[in-house]
């Protein structure tokens, strides 16, 4: 049981360091699409959307790899504990 506890809680310390490596990611970002827009217009327009298009692909893997994470270790307990 035991050791149950101790991989449950490295997996909630791994989801918890993984979401705040994405909210980090969130803040580098919008800082430097903050920072082009402020260069030119036109070429921020073109950034804006690159950068967007990005962050959005960036947004679904960090999403998604928190679901599989937290849904793998609520499967993995009752494998483990029995």
């Amino acid at each position: 049981m035991k050791d149950v506890l101790k991989i449950y809680s490295r997996e909630v310390a791994f989801l918890a360091f993984i979401k705040s490596e994405k909210e980090n990611l969130y803040r580098q970002v919008d800082k430097q699409m903050t920072r082009s827009r402020m260069l030119n217009m036109s070429d921020t327009e073109k950034d804006c959307w690159n950068h967007k298009r990005m962050v959005c692909h960036y947004k679904k893997i960090a999403d998604n790899l928190w679901a599989y994470l937290l849904i793998g270790g609520l499967v993995l307990i009752p494998f483990v504990a029995f």
